[in-house]
């Protein structure tokens, strides 16, 4: 038994994990002499990106271009050429709607229904020589229905 009280059992183990941590901390060190990068863009970047700003000629549509970068002006280009405009958008959000009303619409029974009512008189400038019906109005109903489900198996 050490003498801290714990039973070492597995001593390669606990050897690499103490040389792995001692490896890791040994990365975060730096030397007395560490002195921070200095990264600051060139000027004419900044000259190239504020032209016309305080004049307010500058089109801040296109700014990017100011960089002088051809694989930014190609990747832009590619990507305006590719996207839908607004209104496609819109029409293609209003499809996915009807197409998903579509599909739940087809869960359940579709009902029908019809109903009509006619009123039909006959006229009182009848020829004498047919004989004018007891009742001169006449009422006719119509009702009728249907159910129709598919299942889907």
């Amino acid at each position: 038994m050490n003498p801290t009280g714990l039973a070492l059992r597995n001593q390669p183990l606990v050897r690499i994990l103490v040389i792995a941590i001692l490896l890791l901390l040994s990365g975060c060190l730096v030397g007395r002499d560490y002195e921070a990068p200095q990264s600051e863009p060139p000027d004419r970047w900044h000259q190239e990106l504020v032209r016309g700003l305080e004049t307010g000629e500058a089109d801040l549509r296109t700014w990017w271009t100011a960089l002088g970068d051809p694989l930014l002006d190609s990747l832009i280009d590619r990507a305006g050429g590719a996207n839908l405009d607004l209104e496609a958008a819109v029409a293609r959000i209003y499809q996915a709607r009807a197409v998903r009303g579509i599909a739940r619409g087809e869960r359940a029974p579709d009902l029908d229904g019809t109903g009509d009512v006619q009123r039909t008189r006959v006229s009182d400038q009848v020829s004498s020589a047919i004989p004018p019906p007891a009742m001169r109005t006449d009422d006719f109903y119509s009702l009728g229905g249907a159910a129709f489900w598919e299942l889907d198996v």
